[in-house]
């Protein structure tokens, strides 16, 4: 149970809230805390801050901050552990803005007017969903500090569903966007690789808009969620597939191209590297990879693919047959 820290003193009607999870982020909550009070902003906002059931002295340091900002910070802590994907889609109810920024609470923002910016650019353009923008990758392990994107991501500065239906693009950490354009009863159905599925929801509204500006550090660390996962690339591919067919589905297969595209990409990147690096435990991986490259490379429905796969015999056909 999600029980809220009593606070009689928060602002009332905020423009904006801000989406904080953590989970045993004793080392670098209050870092992210306090990028967010850095923000130069002139607009009413809150700070919703939902803490898993850490086991460390997250929960001390975020009642501590609560206590500080007693007009500012709402504090949300659960008594059990649900897990990042619960947190992550429950904590949106809290939010009481018309704009949302969103911060995890093992990262922080690096640019002081970076949401008065991001605000300024959704109040000016009704034709985009949200606003996001570049940060840096930090290795907490090897000590290095660098950018993600060197140019612009698909080479252009306005993001539609269709670019981030094929790979990783928005770190949600960068992103701003309209509360009313978040559908929270789609995104609680859809449980795997939660931050592409929520930037793929807004995008099916409007697009996105990328401003070439450095906004947020992304920590790697041992015990970082993404660190974790990104260590099984069998899992990434799985999870990959389970969200782009959840989509694929809700948007009645209008996308279905530029999924079946992306999929037959994965998989043969996959098929690759298990080639590259045999082992006999590896071989139904193997197989599987290979089959499913194949088979999405083709299209959608029987008579589609026996087009698709026997091209000539179908031209044939077209001549003796419909010739009228």
């Amino acid at each position: 149970m999600l029980k809220e820290i009593v606070n009689h003193n928060i602002i009332e009607n905020p423009l904006l809230s801000v989406w904080v999870i953590t989970y045993n982020h004793e080392l670098f909550i209050e870092d992210a805390i306090q990028s967010i009070l850095n923000q130069q902003i002139s607009i009413p906002y809150e700070i919703i801050i939902s803490d898993d059931c850490s086991i460390d002295g997250t929960t001390n340091i975020c009642k501590k901050l609560q206590e500080k900002f007693p007009n500012i910070i709402r504090l949300f802590v659960s008594n059990t552990n649900r897990g990042y994907e619960t947190n992550f889609f429950d904590t949106f109810s809290k939010c009481r803005g018309t704009y949302i920024a969103m911060l995890e609470g093992d990262d922080y923002w690096c640019e002081n007017r970076q949401i008065e910016e991001q605000i300024s650019c959704l109040e000016h353009d009704n034709a985009i969903s949200g606003v996001c923008g570049n940060f840096y990758i930090k290795d907490e392990q090897n000590n290095t500090f660098l950018p993600f994107y060197t140019e612009l991501p698909w080479g252009k500065d306005v993001l539609p569903i269709e670019d981030l239906l094929k790979v990783w693009t928005i770190h949600i950490n960068t992103l701003v966007f309209r509360k009313s354009m978040l559908d929270t009863s789609v995104l609680i159905q859809e449980t795997k690789c939660a931050d592409i599925a929520l930037a793929i929801l807004l995008a099916e509204k409007a697009p996105i808009k990328y401003i070439n500006k450095m906004y947020a550090v992304w920590r790697k660390h041992s015990n970082g969620f993404s660190n974790l996962l990104t260590k099984d690339i069998k899992t990434i591919y799985r999870h990959k597939k389970t969200y782009l067919d959840f989509f694929n589905q809700l948007y009645d297969y209008k996308y279905d191209k530029v999924i079946r595209a992306q999929f037959q990409w994965d998989y043969e990147d996959w098929f690759v590297k298990l080639k590259q690096n045999f082992e006999i435990k590896s071989s139904f991986d193997f197989l599987v990879c290979f089959f499913l490259k194949e088979y999405y490379k083709s299209p959608r429905g029987l008579k589609n693919k026996m087009v698709f796969l026997f091209p000539s015999i179908y031209n044939i056909y077209l001549k003796l047959f419909k010739q009228n």
